[in-house]
């Protein structure tokens, strides 16, 4: 563990967030450790555990019959051999697609779209954080409280990071649970920093092209932590950790990676 001095970042909205090395990062395998397996598989994640990131970040949505997948897109043409929106098919439909898109996908025959609970347990097993995008959408009471339970379940309630670009989602899962971590997929402005901080034990997740240390330090001082997606240049991940991010999304091995 760096020794340097630590940056506590308590929100005002009553969150204690964790304290951060200074001049430390925390690396974040996006969509699983994607450069090296296919996205959002359970290999990905496994990867992702045994190279060392913090987390481990996936997408998920449902299908027609209200289970949570792990998919990126809204359709299954680009990583399957299937066809058609996630959320007209059935759960059963998906499961029976192979996975065959993405990085070395011909080292891991008989792949399978993955539950939440399932990408859940796996990061539980490597000991990496799971890193929750909801995707953008309508969701039921029921659904949301579903998931809410996947991570009950495996104790991860404050071990994890739900995130989405919606900010409606987000609204809906602190209306339903005040303890789950959460950050806004969105750019650092006056605005959302208010949004942000009505919700609680939030922070900010952003395009790392929309990022200047001015910025960061806004939302520091408001006492929100701030992550950035995605970079796989290691000259840019470190221009990055001097403007002061707390955690970077990375599909790469970029140096560095740390997991307390």
């Amino acid at each position: 563990m760096n020794q340097t001095k630590k940056r506590s970042l308590v929100s005002p909205t009553g969150y204690d967030g964790e304290a951060f090395d200074s001049g430390s990062v925390r690396y974040v395998a996006h969509r699983g450790f994607s450069g090296a397996a296919p996205e959002n598989t359970l290999p990905a994640y496994e990867l992702a555990g045994a190279a060392g990131f913090w987390g481990g970040e996936f997408d998920t949505t449902v299908t027609s019959d209200g289970k949570w997948v792990v998919i990126h897109d809204e359709t299954v043409d680009r990583t399957t051999n299937g066809s058609g929106r996630v959320s007209d098919m059935t759960f059963e439909r998906i499961r029976a697609l192979s996975v065959t898109g993405g990085n070395n996908v011909e080292r891991y025959p008989h792949l399978q779209v993955p539950t939440l609970s399932e990408v859940l347990a796996t990061c539980k097993q490597v000991g990496i954080v799971p890193v929750i995008e909801i995707k953008s959408g309508s969701y039921t009471e029921e659904q949301y409280l579903t998931l809410i339970e996947d991570v009950q379940k495996l104790g991860l309630e404050t071990k994890c990071i739900v995130i989405s670009f919606s900010y409606e989602v987000l609204e809906n899962i602190r209306r339903l649970n005040p303890y789950l971590p959460i950050q806004f997929l969105a750019d650092i402005t006056d605005d959302n920093i208010e949004r942000i901080k009505r919700l609680g034990n939030a922070g900010f997740d952003s395009n790392r092209t929309r990022l200047t240390k001015p910025l960061i330090e806004q939302a520091h001082r408001a006492g929100l932590i701030v992550n950035t997606w995605t970079v796989n240049n290691a000259t840019e991940a470190q221009q990055l950790i001097n403007a002061g991010v707390d955690y970077i999304s990375t599909d790469h091995l970029i140096g560095g990676v740390t997991h307390d």
